[in-house]
């Protein structure tokens, strides 16, 4: 059986035709996002994409929010590291 004869035999009677959104490569909210390469931090981008993933929260789009905060994350800038009291490296 191969998978359009599947499909068919096993969607229940009277039941809509699927639709399917073709992807164009953009977001139709929030224009396209083009990651920046890992590692690399970039504060502009990251606000652009945490300001777009708190959009897509207020929006109700958890999955959408979920993958702008991951590409915000890895473009995060890195805060500065804190000297505590062991630190012997200015010595």
């Amino acid at each position: 059986m191969n998978a359009e004869e599947l499909f068919h035999a096993t969607r229940p009677p009277d039941c809509p035709d699927p639709v399917t959104d073709e992807p164009d490569g953009e977001d139709q909210e929030s224009g396209p996002v083009e990651p920046s390469p890992v590692g690399l931090p970039n504060e502009g981008k990251y606000r652009q994409l945490s300001g777009a993933a708190l959009q897509a929260e207020q929006q109700g789009n958890a999955a959408r929010a979920t993958v702008l905060w991951k590409r915000a994350a890895l473009v995060a800038p890195r805060p500065a590291r804190p000297r505590w009291s062991g630190d012997t490296s200015s010595r």
